[in-house]
């Protein structure tokens, strides 16, 4: 099947024009990475959808029902390779009572499931997911109300015996199951959550476990935006996150705080490190995003990815949007380990990166 995304991105597209009721989104896109100095002189690698030496064919593609009964959500290569990742959801709530503050999404995910965040941390410290790709089921109840919402979701699969010689047997049959809970809670400009993961994923986020299964994740987050629970235009707040894996006994918290108006947003991130028997390790990000110009954004950033291994970065990407098609550069020197790019030890030096993004 290697023609098979290209073949449900026509089918997606006929079925829009037959039911006018269904909304198509995606976003692809492609480029290149060069790095100048560090350990190696000079290296070229492809630029993706999910950042260096990731294929740059990858598409994004979502199909939704306009009254939010259902949607789809599909991740792959244009190419393909007789894999997919997606997910499917439908709407209960919707679909039984039609319009209504309540909500019952239940959902089927061919991927990795991610706990609820109130904030997203800088090199995601705050992101709990699991650590395997599998046949996720889900549910997510929900309830809006004025000014606010609240969500709870429900994830898991079992641990599966997979054939290999059955078509993603081999992949299916590596999970070890694990079981998701998390809540999100929105008032206003005030965001809070909260989430258990039963195994999860030990290295996510450099949290530096000793293998992919953290035997438990906790954590939680909090977002206070000032600007909006007083009632101002602009955005002024302090968001926390604190993650710690049970039996690697690794925590990693996370500060910030932002202040935005509208031709530019400034944030200021901390993290900390702590492990049992381990010396605390820093991270430090503070970035500017500009957009007083139409249809240009600039953001220039820099800060010290570990304090005790003195590795810090400097960097800026600039992107001009026309007709839904972006052109973008990005530009940084690391003298260590790299912070939007490649992120391994010792991939210091000067990145040039031109990329493309086609969203529709």
């Amino acid at each position: 099947m290697k023609k098979v995304l290209v073949t449900l991105l026509v089918l997606a597209v006929a079925m829009s024009s037959v039911f006018a009721a269904v909304d198509i989104t995606g976003e692809l896109v492609a480029g290149y990475a060069f790095k100048v100095g560090g350990p190696e002189d000079y290296v070229g690698m492809v630029y993706g959808q999910d950042g260096e030496n990731t294929n740059t064919t990858k598409l994004n593609l979502g199909v939704a029902d306009e009254n939010g009964l259902w949607s789809i959500a599909l991740k792959g290569f244009v190419y393909a390779d007789d894999r997919l990742a997606g997910s499917a959801t439908i709407d209960l709530a919707k679909l039984i009572a039609g319009d209504t503050a309540l909500s019952a999404k239940l959902g089927l995910t061919y991927g990795r499931v991610t706990a609820l965040r109130a904030y997203s941390m800088q090199k995601d410290f705050d992101r709990m997911r699991t650590a395997d790709t599998a046949l996720w089921a889900s549910l997510n109840l929900g309830y809006a109300f004025d000014g606010g919402s609240v969500e709870v979701q429900l994830a898991g699969a079992p641990e599966l015996i997979g054939n290999a010689g059955e078509k993603n047997g081999a992949l299916l049959g590596g999970n070890q199951g694990d079981f998701v809970v998390s809540a999100l809670a929105k008032w206003n400009g005030l965001a809070v959550s909260a989430g258990y993961m039963l195994k999860g994923d030990a290295n996510d986020s450099s949290m530096g476990g000793t293998d992919n299964y953290a035997k438990g994740l906790v954590g939680g987050a909090v977002d206070v935006n000032l600007g909006s629970l007083i009632g101002t235009d602009f955005d002024f707040g302090v968001a926390a996150s604190d993650k710690y894996s049970i039996g690697d006994e690794i925590n990693m918290l996370g500060v910030a705080a932002y202040f935005g108006f509208d031709p530019a947003k400034v944030t200021v991130q901390y993290g900390l490190t702590t492990k049992t028997g381990a010396a605390a390790d820093h991270f430090l990000y503070a970035g500017v995003d500009v957009t007083a110009i139409e249809n240009l954004a600039l953001t220039v950033y820099g800060g010290a990815y570990s304090f005790s291994a003195e590795s810090w970065y400097v960097g800026a990407t600039a992107g001009y949007t026309v007709s839904s098609v972006t052109f973008q550069l990005g530009l940084e020197y690391a003298n260590n380990k790299s912070f939007k790019y490649d992120g391994t030890a010792d991939d210091g030096g000067f990145w040039i990166v031109p990329s493309v993004k086609i969203a529709f």
